[in-house]
């Protein structure tokens, strides 16, 4: 038998990678530092410090706006998007969104857009729920109704509140 000691979902804090740069890119259209339309340059650039990063495919594709930059998960601008929007003001809103992270501050700094900050798959999941949710943040249940042998509500069940907003809807689409 399978008896787990940890949950790696709900207690388990891993780097989210390039799943954070949706975040990255709702604050800073929300912000009105940047726009779908906005054009970044995908060319190597060198953040201070020796920080260069490069695109999982080693290539540099010139000016792309960010709706290309979010489909093709383009590291490059996601930096630049980051430096727009301030890490540390990104690493806030972000926990507004619902992600906790395994600090409470970060030193990632420009690097934070590449998902370098430990949070849980769970909170992950809430985040885009905020997403999803026209940038509305509610949180995340597990329990939605609670029956008995009859199927009859023990309790209940789970309505949703109407959330926190945290980003427009516009930004969050």
């Amino acid at each position: 038998e399978f008896h787990p000691q940890y949950d790696v979902v709900g207690q388990g804090f891993r780097q989210p990678g390039s799943a954070f740069k949706p975040f990255n890119y709702a604050i800073g259209i929300d912000d009105r530092t940047i726009t779908a339309g906005t054009m970044f340059m995908d060319s190597a650039t060198d953040f201070g410090g020796g920080y260069t990063p490069t695109n999982a495919d080693n290539l540099e594709r010139g000016p792309v706006r960010v709706r290309k930059a979010l489909q093709f998960s383009l590291n490059i601008p996601s930096v630049k998007a980051m430096v727009l929007n301030d890490p540390g003001h990104a690493f806030a809103k972000a926990k507004e969104f619902g992600l906790t992270f395994q600090s409470d501050t970060t030193d990632a700094g420009a690097a934070l857009a590449l998902g370098v900050a430990e949070t849980r798959p769970v909170d992950l999941v809430t985040g885009y729920g905020t997403l999803a949710n026209e940038g509305r943040y509610i949180g995340h249940t597990t329990i939605l109704t609670v029956t008995d042998r009859a199927g009859k509500d023990v309790v209940d069940p789970y309505a949703p509140p109407p959330g926190e907003p945290v980003v427009s809807p516009q930004s969050a689409f």
